[in-house]
Order: structure tokens, then sequence, then C-alpha cells
């Protein structure tokens, strides 16, 4: 099969342990496998990011000089999402390179993966002009969250969400990584959801060890090391976790807290929580961050919204105990008391809140038993690593392609001699500007 994957950022920007990451996997298992793969992206400086090189797919770099880096604003370089307006501009960018000549020839695609919305308009344009069908891989339902989370209003929200819901309208099927995702999507965009696959994520376990450092664990004896890997941004129940914390940590003082990501609020989180059992390391290359990993007691896992948890995931295939989340909206990997512990969210005036009493309970019952912890850490690893491959994902991702749509070159050169090119163009209409630009391309 010959796979077009579109994206926007590759290779993912420094620790991402979300889509980025998983694709990367996906992308070299997939060659490995027999498959030919082709990756579009726009100009970057990278070629690996800890992957061997007979595994790197061909890229394709569009020569707009706009990367994520260049699209996200000056005072959030670190941030992983860029303003729908930024977006747009790579690829309408984009689809005006493209315009002038398909750059390898006689190369054509069977399937367009696109990853989410933010290249919805360049793998549509692509869809039609290669007669194939658009999978596109979506994450997380942003309505869902805006509306239970609580958060402020931004400028940007309801265009974030008007691309959300294209992505599902436009795609020819849209693979969700779990079931939570598939009942969120279901709900929020019932009209699409016969478009719904899931295919669980996997991750590259043999990639993971080698990563991981041989050297032995310097942690004290004497200490209940816990982890917290994410952004520190407005979008993350951080500053309830690190409150339950701070009370489990006077309870016990051996517990100590070491927290991995960057983000917009890192400078508030580090000044708000001057604490001694409380330490931040900011982004760390990825293999750091799995080595770091690996010496912890403890994972947690606090996100009120999330539909797969990959950070989540790799810490139970480290061998962690981990304490995770759990409600509609919110999925987890745990079964509670036999491969970590979970937490109940609560639900306060129609919004999701964390329980910061039984979050500061579960901590202090777990670092008084560290017989517990590796019972549960010992199930949680045969879990992951058995059922969460990237193989199987492979295989599975495959299985859901479908058969290549039919478009007749003379209806496009139609479409463009009658004008609608300049209609579709004119009326904003986000499905006909995808077809118009097909038409373009065509």
């Amino acid at each position: 099969m010959r796979i077009l994957h579109v994206c926007l950022d590759y290779p993912p920007r420094r620790t991402r342990y979300g889509s980025g990451t998983v694709n990367d996997d996906l992308l070299a298992t997939l060659r490995r496998a027999g498959h030919e793969v082709v990756v579009l992206t726009p100009g970057r400086a990278e070629r690996t990011n800890g992957m061997h090189t007979a595994d790197v797919p061909q890229l394709i770099e569009a020569p707009t000089e706009l990367t994520v880096r260049h699209l996200a604003p000056a005072d959030r370089r670190d941030e992983m999402f860029t303003t729908p307006g930024a977006v747009e501009a790579w690829n309408a960018a984009t689809l005006g390179w493209l315009a002038m000549g398909w750059p390898l020839g006689r190369w054509r695609a069977d399937v367009v993966h696109n990853d989410g919305w933010t290249t919805q308009s360049v793998a549509n344009a692509l869809g039609v002009w290669f007669r194939c069908p658009v999978v596109t891989t979506a994450h997380v339902v942003d309505r869902h969250y805006s509306a239970l989370s609580g958060r402020r209003a931004r400028p940007d929200d309801a265009r974030f969400q008007a691309a959300e819901e294209r992505c599902f309208r436009t795609s020819d099927i849209v693979v969700v990584p779990s079931a939570t995702a598939r009942d969120l999507a279901a709900h929020h965009y019932p009209d699409y959801a016969d478009k719904l696959r899931v295919v669980p994520h996997g991750l590259d376990w043999h990639a993971i060890d080698r990563f991981t450092s041989e050297a032995a664990a310097t942690t004290d004896a004497g200490t209940v090391t816990v982890h917290y890997l994410g952004r520190i941004s407005s979008e993350r129940g951080w500053r309830p976790f690190l409150d339950a914390f701070v009370t489990a940590a006077e309870a016990d003082h051996r517990l100590r807290l070491r927290v991995v990501g960057d983000g917009a609020r890192l400078a508030d989180a580090m000044s708000l929580y001057r604490h001694p059992a409380v330490t931040f390391l900011g982004a760390l290359p990825r293999p750091l961050v799995v080595d770091e990993l690996r010496r912890g007691d403890i994972f947690c896992n606090p996100a009120l919204v999330e539909t797969f948890g990959v950070a989540e995931l790799e810490a139970m295939g480290l061998g962690l105990c981990v304490i995770s989340n759990t409600g509609f909206g919110k999925h987890t990997h745990v079964d509670h008391l036999a491969t970590g512990v979970t937490v109940p969210i609560v639900e306060r005036a129609g919004q999701v809140a964390l329980d910061e009493a039984a979050w500061s309970t579960r901590l202090v019952e777990l670092a008084a038993d560290p017989a517990g912890r590796d019972l549960l850490g010992t199930a949680a690893r045969g879990v992951a690593r058995g059922h969460y491959h990237v193989d199987r994902m492979a295989a599975d991702g495959t299985g859901i392609v479908p058969m290549p749509r039919v478009h007749s070159l003379a209806l496009r050169l139609a479409r463009v001699a009658h004008g609608e090119l300049d209609a579709a163009m004119a009326g904003g209409n986000g499905h006909d500007w995808d077809l118009a630009a097909a038409d373009l391309l065509v």
C-alpha cells in the first residue's frame, strides 16, 4: 500500500507523547512491513526523532517557510498548537505549491493519512487528486473539553471547533484511538458516527527499551518518587493535582514529585509551588523522559479529558504503578486495583473537576505500600506490552482503509470550466473550497 501522511510538524517536536510520537513509530513500522510511506510536511531541519535512519519515511518538504515554530505567536513558541488562522496560512501556501505539480512524478497514493484537523484542507485536496480515500486520525474532542472543563472562552474557540467538525464531515474514515473517543465523537457529531473506526494506539516497545539507560537507578531508597508528565498550560488541570500532591507530601514526607514538561504556565507553576518535595524538570528529550520515568515509583495522570493516554500507557509498560482519573471523556488503561489505581472525576455545577482529597489519599496509601506498587506495576507492564504494540496498530490501521473513491477528471475539469471554482472560493464553504482546490490541482 502507498500511504501519503500529511502533517503540520514532522518529526514531532521535542518530547511530544501524543499523536506525533505514535505516528513516528507507526510510519516506521508500516515501512518495515513493506508499505511505501511518504510524508508531506513544512520544511524542517530535523530528519529523525530517535529512529534508525532506515526507518525514516521519505519526506516532501513544502517550501512554504512556515513551520510550527514560525506559525506560533512570538510569546508562545513552546506551545503545541497554533491558531486556526496560522494553520490555514500553511494549508493555503502548500496547496499553491502543489498546484505547480506533484513533486514525485508518477508516484500515486492509495490512501491519504491526515494527522488531525490542522491539515484537513491539504489532505482533502490530495484525496480528490489521487482519487483515494482520506483517513483522518482524531485525537480529542475539543468541544467536549471546552464545555466541561470550566476553561475561559478564547477568541479562537469557535474556529477550533468548526475545524474539528469539518474534520469529521469531510473525511472518508475517522480513526479514533479508543472506545472513549468513539463515544465522545458520536455524542457530539452523531451525523458522522458511521465514519468512526477504533484503532488503539500502539508503542514501539523495542525503541523505548533502547531509550532506557543501563545504569542503575540513583533514586534515594528513603523516598517515593512520583512523576507527572504534561504541558503546564491553561488547557490542563495541573494546579488541583499539585495541590493534592502537596497535601499528600505533608502527610508522608517520603513523597517527591518530579514534573516533566513545559508550557505557557510553567513559570507560574514554579513560582506558586516552591515546595521542597516538588521539582520542575521542564522539557526533556524523549530518551531522557523515558529514563526519568523508569526511575520512579508512581506515575500520575490527572487529566480530566483524554481519549487515549500515551504517556500513561508508556508508564505502565515501564512497570510503574499508575494513578489515573476516570470518567466520561477520560480514557484510562488502568484496571482499578489490578493494573493500577483509578480516581473517579467529580462533577460540580455541571463541570468536571479533580477529586483532590481522593488523590491525596491514594498517594499516601501507595507511598506506604511498596509491595502493592510492585504488584500493580508488574501487572500493568504485561497488559501494556501485550495489548498495545505498534505492529498490532499497523495491522489494525491498514485493515480499515476503504476502497478508493472514483472521481471523474472530466467532471473536475467541467467544474473549473463552468466557474464553480470561483463560486466555491467566494462562498466560503470549507468543503467546497477543498474540492475547488483539488480542481485546481487536477
